[in-house]
């Protein structure tokens, strides 16, 4: 999580502003700017985060998470949050959509990060076609970035997964992607 945070939805998340009052007047808490709020230093946010019980915990990035969902915050936000909440396949779809808008804005780089954490948390054997999209992707995004041997990583699983699937226009493609690739290398043999 950031080191801001809005003081109106962390009352309303609270249900309450005394704890709140009480931090800011103590000066654990400081007013950065009107509404917005930091701890005064990292080890007072620790501190008060590991006193609360796990459940409450959860509870709160959860209830953070399906707010900012709802107020379109950006999605890698609204992915900590779920993540902290310990529900995956949330973190999963945020960092899906991360991923999305980050290519859509030409930020290669942030865009193959997002979706390759939206890999790591894909549960085998789910949704396999959808899957192989997201890893085309990411190698897409990783190819743009420069990170070419990532990008030739992912190329062939998509090529292997869609010969797999009987999908030949698919696996050709991904052949063609892959080719570019070990012609930007300089492995003229690969290419051809």
């Amino acid at each position: 999580a950031g080191r801001e945070f809005d003081l109106a939805l962390v009352a309303d998340l609270a249900g309450a502003t005394d704890g709140l009052d009480d931090l800011l007047e103590s000066g654990l808490l400081v007013e950065v700017a009107p509404g917005r709020g930091a701890f005064r230093h990292p080890l007072i946010r620790d501190a008060i985060y590991s006193d609360m019980s796990w459940a409450r915990r959860r509870l709160l990035h959860r209830q953070m998470a399906e707010r900012l969902q709802g107020d379109g915050a950006p999605p890698l936000a609204i992915a900590r949050h779920w993540l902290a909440a310990h529900e995956p396949e949330h973190v999963r779809w945020a960092y899906l959509a991360a991923s999305q808008q980050a290519c859509a804005i030409h930020a290669y780089r942030d865009a193959a990060e997002a979706a390759h954490q939206a890999l790591n948390l894909w549960p085998n054997g789910v949704d396999e076609a959808q899957r192989l999209d997201v890893l085309d992707q990411f190698a897409q995004c990783a190819q743009l970035s420069g990170q070419l041997s990532e990008a030739a990583r992912a190329w062939r699983e998509v090529a292997e997964g869609r010969r797999h699937a009987g999908d030949a226009r698919g696996y050709a493609l991904a052949e063609r992607q892959l080719a570019n690739v070990a012609e930007m290398q300089g492995h003229w043999e690969t290419a051809l």
